[in-house]
């Protein structure tokens, strides 16, 4: 169920370039951000980008984005998070899981 629905999504992607792709979809704002089904995302992904491989992640109210440096002022969140019911940068949930890209120490 959850698969086939539009929700919040999270992917990571490799192009034939060795590019990493990190891809978030928001979802659950009715007008503003519908969400992707597991079967859209990956038609999404295979039109635009091509991937050699392509694995889907934790979705719904995880799916945040964070750069530090961009997005919301206090937050450096870049997507909109559902956790608070509204359609802003401030409703990351708190987890024990995610990816963090570090610049490579020589």
């Amino acid at each position: 169920r959850h698969q086939g629905g539009r929700n919040p999504r999270v992917a990571v992607a490799l192009t034939e370039d060795n590019d990493i792709l990190f891809i978030v979809v928001d979802g659950r704002f009715s007008g503003k951000a519908e969400g992707m089904s597991a079967k859209e995302l990956t038609l999404f992904l295979a039109k635009h980008f091509s991937p050699r491989w392509a694995l889907n992640m934790d979705g719904g109210g995880s799916s945040t984005m964070y750069l530090k440096g961009y997005g919301a002022e206090g937050t450096n969140v870049l997507n909109y998070p559902t956790d608070n019911k509204r359609y802003d940068h401030y409703g990351q949930r708190r987890i024990c899981t995610h990816i963090m890209i570090c610049p490579a120490k020589y």
